[in-house]
């Protein structure tokens, strides 16, 4: 059985701080300080996008990552490589700086093996269905009642708890049942989805955050917490201003593309703008030109950035 590092009475696993000196930058005066997430360490039980790339995050500040993968398959995007290698860019844009360590879960070794990986962790991240990693002997309960100092990370489509639950979701089911979707694409078209992964990569900002804060107040209190964030929650989040006018006005907003709405709002949540944003050819690519910039500060600032830009001599 592979030996967990930091184990027992192991040695202090405490990132070791770099001497502080002046920034290698040219120019700067700023010193060179060690990560703030250095000597915490994550064990990532999670795959896909919003796990990983929480993970990623606090590898970046300086956390130790020790990735958990199935030993046969690995994390479901190692299969989308377009070069048949398991480590195409699907992978690796959210796994990078971790060290990674195969473990057969459905098995007792497996299991035990994961419970000592736990035992010398600072965070645990998962993003099974809501019951999984308990049926596993892995949950919140099981391995904060040796450890209660863990911060324990949950990430689901519909959360931990409540009549969706159970559900199965990605990204794109949640840009439409959000409404994000009823926001996206031309004003005389249908719902539409954005290519990119938004609502995974929000909720994996959230994530990390959550995980920081909580780092935080271990450390006045001295004990972990179990953070529960849900993809759905994310998507109403990003609605922002849109979803808060629905809530007060009782109106679905219409769509508008990228042209800004006029300032007062007291009558119409979204009003039409009666056009789509528009591109003026450029010597290096188009540049977006709203066409129906509202009056104000901002409109006239637009319009003007734009008018000056569109005469210059190089475009």
């Amino acid at each position: 059985m592979q030996q967990i590092p930091g184990e027992q009475t192991g040695p202090d696993r405490s990132a070791p701080e770099p001497a502080v000196g002046r920034s290698p930058v040219p120019g700067s005066n700023a010193l060179r300080l060690p990560p703030p997430l250095g000597g915490v360490r994550v064990v990532d039980f999670s795959r896909i996008i919003a796990g990983p790339l929480c993970t990623q995050q606090l590898a970046d500040l300086g956390a130790d990552v020790i990735k958990v993968e199935h030993p046969v398959t690995g994390d479901d995007m190692r299969a989308r490589s377009s070069k048949g290698d398991r480590r195409g860019a699907s992978f690796l844009a959210y796994n990078r700086s971790k060290r990674s360590i195969c473990i057969d879960l459905a098995t007792e070794a497996g299991k035990g093996l994961a419970r000592r990986l736990a035992a010398t962790a600072d965070v645990v991240v998962e993003n099974f269905r809501p019951g999984v990693m308990a049926r596993l002997g892995l949950g919140p309960d099981d391995l904060r009642a040796e450890h209660p100092g863990l911060i324990y990370v949950s990430i689901s489509a519909y959360g931990q708890r409540g009549p969706m639950a159970h559900r199965p979701g990605l990204d794109p089911v949640l840009q439409a049942e959000s409404g994000m979707m009823s926001l996206t694409g031309p004003i005389d078209g249908g719902p539409t989805r954005h290519p990119l992964s938004l609502i995974d990569t929000l909720t994996a900002a959230h994530a990390t955050a959550a995980v920081c804060a909580a780092l935080i107040g271990r450390s006045h209190h001295g004990r972990g917490d179990v953070i529960d964030l849900c993809l759905l929650d994310s998507a109403i989040g990003a609605l922002g201003n849109t979803g808060v006018e629905y809530l007060t006005s009782g109106r679905p907003p219409q769509r508008s593309t990228c042209s800004r709405p006029p300032p007062n709002r007291s009558t119409s949540p979204w009003p039409p703008t009666g056009s789509s944003p528009t591109s003026a050819p450029c010597s290096n690519g188009p540049i977006s030109s709203p066409t129906n910039a509202s009056p104000g500060p901002a409109g006239d600032h637009a319009t003007a950035t734009s008018s000056r830009s569109n005469s210059s001599a190089h475009w």
